[in-house]
């Protein structure tokens, strides 16, 4: 191949990429806009499916034995389950989304332990212990990572 050829077909190639990067970042942005969405769609149905069943068990816990206690507390703990997950995924569609333009690249374990820091005296107050691998450096404002941290922290 000459040349000519060979700067063609890179410029081609190239395209092609550029094409598929702009696709790729299209499919990211709906991606987290669904995540988002979903996110707030699903929490509404759950609430009312935990608060039912913790009138449930409060007007009628005593009355219940055997299989129907364990059924309600079966309800009650899976609804609750779903909320942390839901509210996580909600956490990490807010930490993902590029409002302030192309998120640095951070070192999570930088920020990881400020948070460390923020949060010291209660987790002295409790007795606490927070242990974590090395964490790598990653695409993201350190705002939403400190948020993603924190709302991840108060689930526990």
């Amino acid at each position: 191949m000459d040349n000519a050829q060979l700067f063609e077909k890179t410029r081609r190639v190239q395209r092609e990429l550029e094409r598929s990067n702009d696709e790729l970042r299209l499919a990211n942005s709906d991606l987290e806009s669904f995540a988002y969405s979903a996110s707030h769609d699903l929490l509404e149905p759950l609430r009312n499916v935990a608060i039912y069943s913790q009138l449930l068990q409060k007007r009628y816990g005593g009355q219940l034995e055997g299989d129907g206690a364990r059924f309600l507390e079966g309800i009650l703990s899976g609804a609750l389950r779903m909320e942390t997950l839901i509210r996580d995924l909600l956490a990490y569609s807010r930490a993902t989304r590029s409002i302030q333009g192309e998120p640095p690249i951070v070192d999570a374990g930088a920020v990881l332990k400020q948070i460390l820091e923020d949060l010291k005296r209660p987790i002295e107050d409790t007795g606490a212990i927070v242990t974590s691998d090395q964490l790598p450096h990653v695409r993201i404002h350190a705002i939403h990572l400190s948020q993603l941290f924190m709302n991840s922290s108060a689930m526990l």
